[in-house]
């Protein structure tokens, strides 16, 4: 056994499955597609349903808010289209998603160890998996629990 699979083996004791968020823990997820240009794209979808978009939300660099935003004011049309143009943006952006250092050894690492990994975030599973996949993690995870969908959501 390695020194740092024994020192993960006793870091984790007795514990449990193991969840990780995705975007941050895991990877960067908009660190090659920023961020803001996927909210401003969020922002011009809205924009081309005729739905009048406050100040405040014009200037909004988080996708998640300005799809949250969607959810409080429109209707069901206007949240599956807003949901589906971020789901899109995340599998593009998460082909070139920088990865967090030591994340893919500490999924190694603690699979080695026979500690289930999951992991749970708000971003969407497609996008979760089309990552661990790219990355050669997928068979190390599960279950991935990714944004319901807008159907599940009302």
């Amino acid at each position: 056994m390695s020194e740092d699979l024994a020192q993960l083996k006793a870091a984790l004791g007795n514990s449990g499955p193991i969840l990780l968020d995705f975007d941050g823990p895991i990877c960067g997820v908009f660190s090659a597609h920023p961020a803001p240009v996927i909210a401003k794209a969020l922002l011009d979808e809205i924009e081309e349903t005729g739905v009048p978009i406050p100040a405040d939300l014009q200037r909004e660099s988080d996708p998640m808010e300005v799809l949250k935003w969607s959810a409080l004011v429109g209707s069901n049309n206007l949240v599956r289209r807003v949901d589906d143009a971020l789901r899109s943006a995340e599998l593009v952006a998460v082909q070139t998603s920088a990865p967090t250092p030591f994340a893919s050894e500490i999924i190694i690492s603690a699979k080695a160890a026979q500690r289930p990994v999951a992991i749970v975030s708000n971003n969407s599973a497609e996008a979760v998996r089309a990552y661990l996949d790219r990355h050669g993690l997928s068979s190390y995870v599960s279950p991935v629990v990714g944004a319901p969908t807008p159907i599940r959501r009302r």
